[in-house]
């Protein structure tokens, strides 16, 4: 009997479980070939046969999962402090080694983020930096303390920091849960005008508020309590950070050490943490939010969330983004689940490819007999950005290969285009005394990952003069 029941559920976890990741994204030539060498349309995802609910995903094969830490090797981590914009310290923890100074290599960087609550420690941070560093890859993590999921500024200045540092290498920045939030918000602020060559977000919150309403109203307690227990850890983290807040006593009398409501607790901190006189596009955001929530306060007798409510979400910025990002979430998450019009935003983003499961949980995605080793996710993720870093390569090639014959006088001038007997762009024939346009020779001299990265994803390149790319 026992032995016909493991059969039954066996043939059922085959056929109803296992999956094919579903992949969305704008049909451009740059998503049909990151899709394909990554092999995101083929991937098939299987849960961990015995936790295949999204409950034992994101809570029962995690704490299993740190048991794997008791045998394997161990990340070191070595912590770099950097000036912030506020004078506040901004933690880098790099994996190994920190990075030298003027660095001449080319060795990819990837920038971890964790999420809410969570360190460099965290077994799906060091999942990551695991497989990382086995691909050859410079692994750090952002160690971020402020309690301010929509401040871009410390993520820009750390990323200034690393780019000014290594300005061969390409950086990728992964972001999860909150961090995911941060990172989503940083991509929607700075547009093009970023050193990342790509980015990835698993499991991302992408409205706090909506997140926050179903964990109250549709999900176990739990969830709602363990956040509160990670948000009063977020709360001291940044308390002990910030410099600006003198008296850190009485600024933490205002919250009560037993209140695990992390809407209440994140709405009281956005209140009274100490502002700032740089007034960029979010603080001026945070600054109406507040506004509303004054006018609002003014006509309900029981205001809720005042600020909270107004708060800028990353939501919001998602068709600002611009450069190539993989998406990770599944559908039965139960902490950070999407508004449908959030999907529809991430979709109609020509940089954004969309992966989603049925399974997986949050920042869950364990497969295999036991969860140890890597995830579901990390493969997706690091296959991903393997395969940017391919295609940029073979563009470095061939423009290398165009720059080189360039300075040899066999290549025509790149702003002369005529058009050939198919009606398709193509430079005109020159002899040996051609030479490039100096804004074109200037424009490959100058060449870099960035570079590399907005000239490879431009779905309008086509014959497109080297002189017009800015």
């Amino acid at each position: 009997m026992p032995l016909s029941f493991a059969s039954l559920y066996v043939l059922w976890y085959h056929f109803s479980v296992r999956e094919c990741a579903r992949v969305q994204c704008q049909s451009t030539h740059w998503n049909t070939v990151l899709v394909e060498k990554a092999k995101l349309a083929h991937r098939q995802y299987s849960p961990t046969i015995w936790g295949i609910n999204r409950h034992s995903q994101t809570i029962t094969c995690t704490i299993v999962s740190l048991m794997e830490w008791i045998w394997s090797k161990p990340i070191f981590y070595k912590r770099e402090e950097i000036r912030g914009w506020d004078g506040n310290l901004q933690h880098l923890d790099w994996v190994e080694e920190v990075l030298p100074d003027n660095l001449a290599d080319a060795q990819p960087i990837c920038i971890l983020v964790h999420g809410l609550g969570d360190d460099r420690f965290h077994p799906t941070v060091m999942r990551m930096a695991r497989i990382c560093i086995n691909r050859g890859w410079r692994v750090v993590v952002w160690s971020y303390w402020r309690f301010d999921f929509s401040e871009s500024r410390d993520l820009e200045g750390v990323l200034q920091h690393i780019g000014n540092k290594a300005p061969h290498s390409p950086l990728i920045a992964v972001g999860w849960s909150a961090g995911g939030h941060l990172l989503l918000n940083y991509l929607g602020a700075v547009g093009k005008n970023t050193p990342l060559v790509c980015a990835a977000a698993i499991s991302p919150a992408t409205d706090f508020v909506q997140h926050g309403k179903i964990l109250r109203e549709e999900e176990n307690l739990f969830y709602m309590k363990f956040m509160g227990i990670n948000v009063q850890k977020c709360l001291r983290r940044h308390v002990h950070n910030d410099s600006r807040i003198k008296d850190r006593q009485a600024f933490l009398s205002r919250f009560s050490m037993f209140d695990l409501d992390a809407l209440n607790m994140y709405d009281t901190f956005l209140h009274t943490s100490p502002s700032d006189t740089h007034l960029g596009d979010f603080t001026t955001r945070r600054r109406k939010s507040m506004e509303a929530g004054a006018r609002q306060s003014t006509k309900s007798s029981a205001p809720q969330s005042t600020v909270f409510e107004n708060y800028p979400k990353a939501a919001q910025v998602i068709e600002s983004i611009k450069i190539p990002l993989l998406v990770v979430m599944a559908e039965d998450d139960p902490v950070s689940q999407p508004h449908p019009s959030t999907l529809e935003e991430f979709q109609r983003n020509r940089h954004v490819i969309l992966l989603t499961t049925q399974r997986g949980g949050h920042v869950g995605f364990y497969d295999g007999f036991l969860p140890f080793g890597s995830t579901f996710d990390a493969r997706c993720v690091t296959d991903y950005v393997g395969a940017v870093l391919e295609t940029l390569s073979h563009t470095s090639y061939i423009l290398n290969i165009m720059k080189e014959a360039a300075r040899q006088g066999i290549l025509g001038d790149a702003s002369s285009v005529t058009k050939d007997e198919g009606g398709h762009e193509a430079f005109k024939a020159a002899g040996p005394s051609a030479t490039l346009g100096p804004s074109a020779a200037s424009t490959l001299q100058a060449l870099g990952p960035v570079m590399m990265r907005r000239i490879a994803s431009d779905t309008n390149f086509k014959g497109l003069a080297l002189d017009k790319i800015h």
